[in-house]
């Protein structure tokens, strides 16, 4: 066994790291699914990805033969699909996924698998296993999607395919088979029904799902049997006519209708617009993406993948609707409006801002899933995965006592790695490297290693683990959150223990005459302290002082709250 030091100088500033080795006995573990028979392998084509993406769910969508029921002529031994399971290529990460139908008759699948990093660099290799008796209950699972996403609708029913439980209220449409992407929804307002009408076909949202949302995505398959109708909505959310926020596939009563959306809290005269120049064809389905950027007031509209408008100057966000309870799907706030005359499928919405890169990656994959990705003939699974050392175990970040987070992860024989680069991302979109660490030179045992981030994104930080072998192909870990807690006190101290500087992240920023910092020993005598105030941050400089326990006293709008702090100089 190797014990490595790590100096101070190779650490990245306000950043702590221990390494732990610690020998397990050697472990060996079957790498493909346990028990299932069949594999088909599954190819996605790099040329079809744009970008890489993260934690992005995939439609895999497939007919096949070997897919039917045992009862019908097939492999697959649950007549609901449920012994279908998907990994990476290392035969042992399962990937969570989610069945949206399953035909035994037909072998048809439709599911969605999520895959923890979709480059555009290389193809990604998926396995897919099948053909296990003793599997009885249905594997879906609502980790597919990611925690931006506010609701998924698949329209094989209403309710919503997340956790979040934000299901529809349906107004007299009905299911239609042979969608865009297995069942839609139905909207047989044949031109001229008004939103007014007790004959409208349409469905409702809960209530307020929007009063906390900044960052916004909206992304859904629309078939128009008409565009002769008037400023039918795809979706329209908020109040009434003078707060809302809608999107028009067509906004007049000719051929060339165009695609808006608006966004207002002072009615029509006071809209905020995406406007595009192009108009929406019928009897075809087409992609339907609206973002909405808070931090750069932009707002863009995409059409079939691609960026199709754009306003900069968006200073209107979701939760400017404050309380909005009318929102609908298919229905205006203005009662002359026309009802959508058409389809519906695959509705999504975040509280993110998906970009360029997903959407197009998204629309790739669904379009056309048969060029999105190739499938194998079936083979034994036995044929495809052997017996082989588990890798990567384990990957966990929390919050530890000093207002750090901890990250810990165990990596079982593994010789071939070169190093692990931990990466942290303020949405789970966008990422940075913050360390990178040195894998340990062993054939046998498991490997602890852990690492402090003392210094973390405020209020939540993403985590995920990059690990890089020697010939730098690379995987990547599941994403951790971790969310920052704010309750006592609303500020946060880092990093502690203390060398020579620390920084204070308040809740909300607070102007200097409001706040009040001071520093004391054991024994109450006060040491002279200078902060220096930057809207929600604080910084400070530490005087030179004897080691040990200190308090930090911080008062905010005349209230008190103390933290312990521990000076190591």
């Amino acid at each position: 066994m190797k014990l490595f030091k790590v100096k101070r100088t190779t650490l990245k500033t306000g950043f702590f790291c221990v390494f732990v080795p610690l020998m397990f006995p050697a472990k060996q573990l079957q790498a493909q699914a346990s028990g299932y028979n069949y594999e088909k392998t599954i190819t996605i084509q790099a040329s079809k990805v744009s970008g890489t993406n993260t934690n992005f769910p995939v439609l895999i969508s497939l007919t096949s033969n070997s897919l039917k029921s045992t009862a019908n002529g097939g492999h697959v031994q649950s007549a609901s699909g449920y012994d279908i399971r998907f990994t990476l290529g290392d035969c042992g990460t399962i990937l969570p996924h989610q069945i949206e139908s399953y035909d035994p008759v037909a072998g048809q699948l439709v599911a969605w698998v999520k895959i923890p990093s979709l480059p555009s660099t290389s193809n990604t290799i998926l396995y897919m296993f099948y053909g296990k008796s003793t599997v009885t209950t249905d594997p879906s699972s609502t980790a597919v999607w990611d925690a931006n996403y506010m609701a998924v609708y698949h329209f094989n029913g209403v309710n919503d395919a997340t956790s979040n439980s934000k299901n529809l209220t349906d107004f007299s449409t009905s299911s239609l088979t042979g969608s865009k992407i297995g069942n839609g929804r139905r909207l047989n307002n044949s031109p001229f029904v008004t939103s007014a009408s007790s004959s409208l076909q349409y469905l409702q949202l809960p209530n307020n799902m929007f009063s906390s949302v900044t960052n916004f995505t909206f992304e859904g398959w629309v078939w128009l049997d008409a565009t002769t109708t008037s400023w039918e909505r795809i979706f329209d959310f908020g109040q009434n006519t003078t707060v809302n926020m809608f999107l028009c596939p067509s906004i007049n009563s000719n051929a060339t209708g165009i695609k808006r959306f608006a966004i207002t809290t002072g009615g029509n005269a006071a809209e905020q617009q995406v406007s595009s120049t192009t108009s929406t064809s019928t009897a075809a389905w087409h992609y339907f993406v609206l973002t909405i950027n808070n931090a750069t007031t932009t707002g863009t509209l995409y059409y079939d993948g691609a960026s199709n408008a754009t306003n900069t100057s968006m200073t209107l966000k979701p939760s400017s609707l404050a309380t909005d309870n009318s929102n609908y799907f298919g229905r205006s706030q203005y009662s002359a409006d026309e009802g959508l005359y058409g389809n519906f499928d695959e509705f999504r919405l975040s509280n993110t801002v998906r970009n360029a890169n997903w959407i197009t990656t998204s629309y790739n994959n669904q379009n056309s899933p048969s060029t999105f990705f190739t499938v194998s003939a079936e083979v034994a699974a036995a044929t495809i995965c052997t017996t082989l050392p588990l890798k990567l175990t384990s990957f966990d970040a929390v919050t530890a006592q000093n207002g750090a987070v901890s990250l810990t992860w165990f990596v079982q024989q593994q010789p071939n790695d070169e190093k692990f680069i931990v990466e942290r991302s303020s949405d789970g979109t966008s990422w940075q490297p913050i360390k990178s660490i040195q894998a340990a030179n062993t054939v046998t045992g498991s490997q602890k290693y852990t690492v402090q981030d003392a210094d973390p994104l405020y209020p939540v930080s993403y985590y995920r683990l990059k690990v890089v072998d020697a010939d730098n192909s690379f995987t990547y870990s599941e994403t951790k959150m971790v969310k920052l807690n704010t309750e006592e006190g609303n500020f946060l101290v880092s990093p502690n223990p203390v060398y020579r500087n620390i920084n204070i992240a308040l809740k909300q920023t607070i102007t200097s005459q409001n706040i009040h910092v001071e520093l004391l020993n054991t024994i109450g005598v006060k040491i002279p302290v200078q902060p220096v105030f930057g809207g929600n941050n604080i910084s400070m400089e530490i005087p030179g002082l004897a080691n040990g326990i200190y308090f930090l006293n911080v008062y905010i709008n005349g209230t008190k709250y103390s933290r312990k702090l521990l000076i190591v100089q």
